[in-house]
C-alpha cells in the first residue's frame, strides 16, 4: 500500500450502476402487496431512505416488525434477478479503469448483500468489495474497520468516498472521510467531473 496514491470508496446503486428506480419499483410492489401501505408511499420512502440496508428501510417505511423478515427475503430474492442481468455503467467502468491505471486503490462499499453484488458484470474492476453480510457488516464504521484490517496500514493513505445518497455522505463525513456527491456516473461529463476532483484531491501533498 505504500505506493498507493489514494483509497477510493465508491457507493454502488445510483453511483456506478443505475438500479435505484428498479429497486424502488420492486420494493413498492412487494410492500404494498403484503401491507396496507400504498405503492406510491412505499416508493417515495424507499428513495428517501436510500443508502441503508433494506431491512432497516422497511422500518422507516412503516412496516410492522413481524413482517420485515418475510418482506426482506422476498426483496432479496427478486433483487437477485435484477443484479444477475446487470452491469456497471460504461462511464463508471471507464472511470474505474482510469483510476486503476493511475495507481489508485478502488473499493466498493455497499449495503447490497455480498452474494448478490458479486454477480454483477464489471464488479471485478474494484480491488475490494465491502458489502452487507445480512447482519452487521455495513457501510460506514464497519466497512472502514474491515478496510483497515485488509490493508493493514491503519488507513494512513487518503481515503475518499464517492456516492449519490445524502445518508451515505453524512455517515462517511462524520467518520472524517472526504466525500464527493454524484447523481450517478452515467454520462461522460459526470465521469470527467468526478475524475478531475479525485485527481486534484489525491495529488495534494
Amino acid at each position: 500500500m505504500k505506493d498507493q496514491k489514494c483509497i477510493l470508496l465508491f457507493d454502488f446503486d445510483g453511483t456506478v450502476i443505475d438500479t435505484m428506480s428498479l429497486y424502488a419499483d420492486l420494493a413498492a410492489e412487494i410492500v404494498s402487496k403484503y401491507t396496507d401501505i400504498s405503492y406510491d408511499i412505499v416508493r417515495k420512502k424507499y428513495l428517501e431512505s436510500a443508502g441503508r440496508p433494506f431491512i432497516d428501510q422497511l422500518g422507516l417505511i412503516g412496516v410492522e416488525d413481524d413482517k420485515r423478515e418475510f418482506l426482506y427475503s422476498l426483496f432479496v430474492r427478486e433483487k437477485e434477478k435484477i443484479l444477475y442481468k446487470a452491469s456497471l455503467d460504461n462511464e463508471a467502468l471507464k472511470l474505474l479503469r482510469h483510476l486503476r491505471e493511475r495507481g489508485y486503490f478502488i473499493a466498493l462499499t455497499t449495503n447490497n448483500e455480498c452474494e448478490l453484488v458479486r454477480k454483477v458484470r464489471g464488479i471485478k474492476e474494484f480491488h475490494l468489495i465491502l458489502c452487507f453480510d445480512g447482519k452487521k457488516h455495513r457501510k460506514g464504521k464497519e466497512h472502514l474497520e474491515s478496510l483497515r484490517k485488509i490493508l493493514g496500514d491503519n488507513l494512513k493513505h487518503k481515503v475518499f468516498f464517492i456516492g449519490d445518497s445524502p445518508y451515505d455522505m453524512k455517515i462517511y463525513g462524520e467518520l472524517g472521510i472526504k466525500t464527493i456527491y454524484t447523481k450517478g456516473i452515467f454520462e461522460e461529463a459526470e465521469r470527467l467531473r468526478i475524475m478531475k476532483q479525485i485527481n486534484e484531491y489525491c495529488e495534494k501533498t
